[in-house]
This record gives C-alpha cells, sequence and structure tokens, in this order.
C-alpha cells in the first residue's frame, strides 16, 4: 500500500521485502524506487489478458487467476487507519460483510489493523480465491495508547460504497476510554504472569 512517494524505511542488508504496485500507478516512479533496492520486478497478471505496460517493466511475468469482466473500469479505495484500534469481532464482522459484496463488488481488499490486544494483523483478499488470508505481523504489542504505526486499508472494486465503509469503519474503532482500558487489563494480566 505504498503511494508514489513514499519511502521505505532502513532496512537490514539482504532483507527480503515484497512490494505490491496498483495498476493506478505510474510505473516510471516505481522503476527509480525499485532500483535503489537491486530488486527483481515480477507482475502477476490475468490469463490472457492485453499486453500492458507491465509486460515491458516486468522481469519475469507470471499468470495470475481469471477473474469476471465487467463493464466498467475499477474504483480504487484507500484509507489511513493510523491511530485506530479494532476489536476483533467487530473487524471480523466488517471483513465478513465487505468481502461479502454488502458494500459493492470487491476484486481485492486488503488492510492492516491494529486489534486491542495490541497485535497487528494484516488481512488479504481477492475474488475467485479461498477466503481471505489473515496474517499476524511481527511487531511488538502496542499497549500506550493509539498505534502510531502505519495501518490502513485498500480496496479495488466496482460500485464501492465509500462512505459507508468509512462509517463502519468509524464504528467499529475503539474510543479512548476503551483502549486505556482493555490495554490496562493486558498490562495488568502480564505482570500477573510474570510475578507467577
Amino acid at each position: 500500500m505504498l503511494t508514489e512517494r513514499q519511502e521505505l524505511i532502513q532496512l537490514p542488508a539482504r532483507s527480503t521485502v515484497y512490494v505490491e504496485l496498483g495498476f493506478h500507478l505510474d510505473l516510471g516512479s516505481a522503476a527509480s524506487f525499485l532500483d535503489t533496492l537491486a530488486a527483481q520486478r515480477v507482475a502477476v497478471l490475468p490469463p490472457r489478458g492485453q499486453k500492458t505496460d507491465f509486460h515491458a517493466w516486468a522481469d519475469q511475468t507470471v499468470e495470475g487467476i481469471s477473474i469476471p469482466e465487467l463493464p466498467e473500469s475499477p474504483q480504487l479505495m484507500r484509507a489511513v487507519l493510523t491511530g485506530q484500534v479494532f476489536d476483533a469481532a467487530s473487524l471480523n464482522v466488517f471483513w465478513f460483510e465487505l468481502t461479502e459484496a454488502a458494500y459493492g463488488q470487491i476484486q481485492r481488499a486488503k488492510g492492516i489493523f491494529d486489534r486491542v490486544e495490541g497485535r497487528a494483523f494484516c488481512f488479504d483478499f481477492v475474488r475467485g480465491q479461498s477466503g481471505s488470508t489473515y496474517t499476524e505481523l511481527n511487531f511488538p504489542a502496542w499497549l500506550n495508547g493509539r498505534p502510531e504505526r502505519f495501518s490502513g486499508i485498500e480496496i479495488v472494486g466496482h460500485a464501492i460504497d465509500q462512505s459507508a465503509i468509512a462509517q463502519t469503519l468509524a464504528d467499529c474503532g475503539l474510543s479512548d476510554p476503551a483502549i486505556a482500558y482493555y490495554q490496562s487489563q493486558i498490562k495488568q494480566s502480564i505482570e500477573t504472569e510474570k510475578a507467577a
């Protein structure tokens, strides 16, 4: 979920990093960014698709999955959620509704979300594949107020109801007093375990 102007943080030597470029990005801008990483360019493209700029840009092309043809160009929705904290149940209901077309015909959705217990998760959905994937990110638990690390969501699809998505995400987010309460309970539990 990089924008054209974002830069990578300092990485240890010999790190493996996967950067996904959206269809909407200028490949020239991405090329200069990737050249600093000595990266291999792999393009995942639809089967039997037309030639695109990605064919010339990539070192290697891989055939992706087939998705139904839709009459209009896809929409893109992005929302930065840095500082938002969600309880697991509300987040799971939102994601289910999103991927089951409650907010439009979603072709791809991915997000990084901070949950109340201090953990961060990456959710990923591609229409036509078997369900969503949920990956806990290897970040330290955030138990002191609202997280300051990046979180956000990116959605590609058709007839996306952006205002309903934004409202649902706002409704799912926890208030400052709720975050403070849950974080104090978790810290107390950790201290009790250490003392035992």
